[in-house]
């Protein structure tokens, strides 16, 4: 789309891992905080929860990025579908180890081990991000027990924090989330949020004056149910719309018809839980 008929030199409303569409609302910066305190205080398990399309994923990307700022060892994996074997990997490769070819999992275990054990010797804690938690398999949901299992040793200072939808308090167990040392959760946005999204959007690409109207940024947020996923999706299509009919603005009516051309929100729900 050429986003030049509303005066913008780019796509405003920038959704998946990009850094630069990142919106630090309140429920963010209060699950940032939160974050920051668990590896301050150098606690073990953290555990970040919350509906599909609030924006945990691109949290950890910001949380990722601030610790590396600092020097801080840290790595962050989707598990969705990960195999022992690459499981391991990605956490030496994460680590900056490279694990020989056709290593044995002993091997790997051993390397990811000592790999701790430096990190503390320099007081450097580690810190592992696992994302997509819902969607784990069974041998990757075995080896994160193991892994969860092993990080109480005194000579480490490992912090992990396990990711994902509200499902995963069932699948991860009593006895898991008894060692649970602080929960994070990301809710939707309130209208506030969404409102001040909107307009610093615009305006990092290049627009002073608002293109929706108050009005129509309430009915985004209320079809949206404040879910930033859904919001993106649906204000670009607005902008879209908008710049085919040329209108000079975006009113609420756009915004229901727009909406009115996609599936339920439901069932657009849906089908995310199925593909992740």
């Amino acid at each position: 789309m050429d986003y030049s008929y509303w005066g913008l030199n780019g796509a405003p409303f920038v959704g998946g891992l990009n850094l630069k569409g990142f919106f630090l609302s309140g429920i963010h910066e209060e699950a940032l905080a939160r974050l920051d305190y668990l590896v301050q205080h150098r606690q073990r398990i953290g555990l970040l929860i919350g509906p599909a399309g609030t924006g945990k994923s691109l949290l950890l990307e910001v949380f990722s990025a601030q610790l590396r700022r600092c020097g801080q060892p840290v790595v962050q994996i989707s598990v969705a579908g990960a195999k022992r074997s690459e499981l391991l990997w990605d956490l030496l490769e994460g680590l900056g180890r490279m694990p020989t070819p056709q290593s044995p999992s002993c091997l790997l275990w051993q390397q990811l081990f000592d790999r701790f054990r430096e990190a503390w010797w320099v007081g450097q804690p580690v810190v592992i991000l696992f994302d997509q938690m819902e969607s784990v398999s069974k041998e990757g949901g075995e080896t994160i027990s193991r892994l969860l299992g092993c990080i109480n040793r005194p000579e480490w200072t490992v912090t992990v924090v396990l990711a994902g939808r509200w499902e995963i308090l069932s699948q991860l167990g009593r006895s898991l989330l008894d060692q649970v040392d602080l929960q994070m959760v990301v809710e939707p946005w309130e209208l506030p949020d969404t409102q001040r999204y909107v307009q610093e959007a615009l305006r990092r690409a290049g627009r002073s004056e608002p293109i929706f109207t108050a009005e129509a940024v309430q009915r985004l947020h209320e079809l949206s149910r404040g879910i930033p996923r859904q919001i993106n999706r649906l204000a670009n299509l607005a902008l879209l719309a908008g710049a085919l009919e040329g209108l000079p603005q975006i009113g609420p009516e756009l915004i229901e018809a727009v909406y009115a051309q996609l599936p339920p929100l439901e069932t657009r729900l849906a089908k995310e839980l199925c593909v992740r």
